[in-house]
């Protein structure tokens, strides 16, 4: 250990092997380290000293390893803040080099490292991007290690690393990953910064030199009970024009890229859409120089093992004010043959359909033209309809549609105009072995109603004398076809539809003598299950149609017809005979009304309900329609009312059981027993009159042989439990000028004692009996009570 003082140098050595040394040098240098110094001077590690600049800075040329570094941060300690430009940041990041590199054996005696190689930044290259991190000291000098270097640069990377954060906030707003919770990770978006105009997204593999360049995978994740993940490729909507999409191949000296859209396999397979909301959508292949052009544009949906096939529409835009879009479908033109256009509908057991139809319109339909092409100087090309030859060849139909209002539509089959002969029309039924087809012409539609029924007509063509037109038969017959497996074919009768629509009558021939011919509408039999239904019914509509069955009137002194609604007899179970009027979502429900014929001379019809005989007879049940939230129906009896004053009075009411061999059948008139609340009442009760009011008799019919039967007038009993009164008979004489009486008397015996009159209270298990109490009425004169 020594203590050295040169100059304005102190120099401190003290320790062995390793030695400590302290120095202060005249320039306000303090420093210390551990050297191995022969004595004759000292190396420093450490040294707090003056920049040029005149600060003082620590240097240190050993590592300094430490738990943590801190720096003084708070709020009131800063001032002056402003926001940075984060974009600027991440763009000056992305131009900063880091390369690999070693340190000099000068600088490594300095620092006492090893030889190895490090990562880093190039201060004079970092000065040229961020040279508010980077500070040059004039000279840098280390004069106890003999190294000076004068433009010294150095970087302060703490601030780079702060910047370093800058870039990624400025990276997350273009590359965002959302937080991610328990059950769903978080999103990623990648955008660009909003501006006047925003940047492009590039997505781009790199360029490769001699083999084939890397694929791009956009795919969403696999989901292992749920859907897997939608991917869109779409323009903004909140735009003044949209953007476009555009999926293009490369090109290739050989042969160009290829595009294909296919839709996922499953057990139902996805589809392909491709819609315009109002542009166009082209598909198209690329040219060719010499060969081919591509394999042309195949639009194809997947095969389906089980169900039905996907569908494939072609459809254009539609217009709210101009007009709609247009689809066209054109074979190429050819030196030779132009290109054919195949429309082919799909093999099966039944072989599929192909349609063609005009749009619809408001004013009118649009126009179905299917036209052969013109010939330049020779004729022009044929036009076919024909079906397939088959085992049995199918048919062909020419119709026009059904008109609402108007007439229906024309079918004109019309050869053209000719300077020469014009062309023929011919209607012929084809050749057989076993007979010749038949050719028929037939209108349709109503035979008579608002409009006439369709004509027929056959007329020769004019010239100097008109040809002559003969039609004659003799039944007129509409049979349908029978069918050994299936359904027979159906014979429809439609009237054409209208403003109001055409009528069908049915109408059997007049017969000037004797009877008219019968209408009889008629199901078809069936020999081994239920017979064929009729029904007569309304179309639905705003108010559905009536339909009203009556016989015609009798036009002389004859009687009408009959109407007899009756089921079939069986063996077994007879079919129910039901007239029932039609349920009412908000309104009253419909009306059954059965109403018999009156009579200007004689007695009006009769109205009879009856119920079928039978080993035990049929009942007839009158019922009342149930109430949901109000009280149920009444059921009302009302007998005929007088139409005139010479007629006297209103029709009587009565209900009488029928005679028997035995005896007669009762008559119950009773109200329903309730779970809950009061039983209903029983009034009988004649009307109030001018003149004089109806009585009320109660009479037991008189026996011949035998006892007659009792007159019993008896009320309810009260429960012990409910503590209610027994129910009570009152019998009162009605007020007047002179009160009514009341008289209960006994019968007379012809051969024996005559009744007795027996008034007795009730008596009681606990409590009193009742009194007997017989009183006359108060008046001037009160009355007197006679008993004998």
């Amino acid at each position: 250990a020594y203590l050295n003082i040169t100059g304005d140098n102190i120099d401190v050595v003290s320790g062995s092997g390793g030695n400590v040394s302290f120095l202060a040098g005249p320039d306000g240098t303090i420093g210390w380290g551990i050297t191995d110094s022969d004595g004759s001077s000292a190396t420093y590690d450490v040294r707090l000293t003056t920049n040029g600049d005149g600060n003082t800075e620590l240097y240190s040329d050993v590592p300094i390893s430490a738990p943590s570094f801190t720096s003084p941060s708070d709020r009131r300690i800063k001032k002056d803040f402003q926001p940075v430009d984060t974009a600027d940041l991440l763009h000056r990041l992305q131009r900063v080099r880091i390369t690999e590199y070693g340190y000099t054996d000068e600088w490594r005696a300095v620092r006492g490292i090893p030889d190895k190689r490090v990562r880093g930044v190039i201060a004079q290259e970092l000065n040229e991007i961020f040279p508010e991190h980077i500070s040059v000291l004039e000279t840098y000098s280390l004069p106890d290690k003999g190294f000076q270097k004068t433009r010294f640069y150095r970087v302060d990377k703490q601030r780079l690393a702060l910047d370093v954060i800058g870039g990624l906030q400025a990276l997350h707003d273009r590359y965002s990953i959302g937080e991610s919770t328990s059950s769903e990770s978080g999103s990623l978006a990648l955008t660009t910064k909003a501006a006047p105009s925003s940047g492009a997204i590039y997505l781009q593999t790199g360029r490769a030199s001699s083999g084939e360049s890397g694929d791009i995978l956009v795919q969403s994740g696999a989901a292992a009970s749920g859907n897997s993940g939608s991917i869109s490729l779409m323009t903004s909507s909140k735009a003044k024009n949209k953007g476009d999409i555009l999926l293009s191949t490369g090109s290739g000296v050989a042969d160009g890229g290829c595009i294909s859209l296919k839709a996922g396999d499953g057990e139902n397979a996805g589809d392909v859409s491709l819609t315009a909301t109002r542009g166009g959508v082209a598909l198209t292949t690329g040219e060719a120089m010499n060969g081919d052009s591509g394999n042309g544009i195949c639009v194809a949906v997947g095969d389906a093992v089980s169900g039905i096939a996907g569908d494939i529409s072609l459809a254009s835009g539609a217009s709210l004010a101009g007009d709609g879009g247009r689809i066209s479908v054109h074979a190429g033109d050819g030196g030779a043959s132009g290109g054919r256009l195949d429309v082919n509908a799909g093999n099966g057991d039944i072989g599929g359909s192909i349609q063609f139809k005009a749009g619809d319109g408001r004013e009118r339909g649009g126009t179905l033209t299917l036209c052969s092409g013109s010939g330049g100087e020779g004729t022009s090309g044929t036009f076919t309809i024909a079906s397939a030859e088959s085992s049995a060849s199918g048919g062909i139909l020419l119709a026009t549609g059904t008109s609402v209002q108007g007439n229906s539509g024309d079918v004109s089959i019309a050869t053209g105009d000719s300077a020469g002969s014009a062309g023929n029309i011919e209607l012929c039924a084809g050749l057989a072995t076993s007979g010749g087809g038949a050719v028929k012409v037939c209108s349709t539609g109503s035979s008579c109603g608002s409009g006439g029924s369709g004509e027929i007509i056959v007329a020769s063509g004019q010239g100097d004398l008109g040809g002559h037109t003969s039609i004659r038969g003799s039944n007129l017959e509409l049979v349908a076809g029978e069918a050994t497996g299936g359904l027979g074919g159906a014979v429809d009768l439609h009237a054409g539809g209208g403003r109001k629509g055409g009528e069908i009558i049915i109408k059997a021939g007049r017969d000037d003598m004797e009877l008219g011919g019968s209408v009889v509408v008629e199901s078809g039999t069936s020999t081994g299950d239920v017979g064929g239904q009729v029904a007569i019914t309304t179309a639905s509509g705003k108010a559905s149609g009536d339909v009203s069955i009556s016989s015609g009137r009798a036009q002389t002194w004859g009687a009408s017809g009959k109407i007899i609604l009756a089921t079939g007899d069986a063996r077994d179970t007879v079919g129910t005979l039901s007239i029932q009027a039609g349920d009412s979502e908000t309104g009253v429900g419909a009306s059954v009304i059965f109403v018999a014929g009156d009579s200007a001379a004689s007695q009006g019809g009769l109205l009879r309900l009856a119920a079928g005989d039978g080993a035990s007879a049929g009942h007839i049940s009158l019922n009342a329609g149930a109430g949901i939230d109000a009280a149920g129906g009444n059921l009302e009896i009302f007998s005929g009312t007088q139409l005139t004053r010479r007629a006297g009075k209103s029709g009587d009411v009565t209900i009488k059981s029928a005679k028997g061999t035995i005896s007669s059948g009762d008559i119950e008139v009773s109200t329903s027993c309730v779970a809950e609340g009061a039983s209903g009442d029983i009034f009988v009760s004649t009307g109030a009159g001018h003149c004089g009011s109806g009585g009320i008799s109660l009479f037991v019919g008189s026996s011949l042989l035998g006892d007659a039967g009792n007159l019993v007038l008896g009320v309810g009993e009260a429960s012990t439990a409910s503590g209610g009164y027994g129910g009570s008979i009152g019998i009162s004489g009605g007020g007047g000028n002179a009160g009514g009486a009341i008289r209960l008397r006994a019968g007379v015996g012809t051969a024996r004692k005559g009744g007795d009159v027996e008034l007795s209270a009730g008596t009681s298990d606990e409590g009193n009996g009742g009194s007997t109490t017989i009183s006359a009425g108060d008046g001037s004169c009160g009355g007197s009570v006679l008993m004998t």
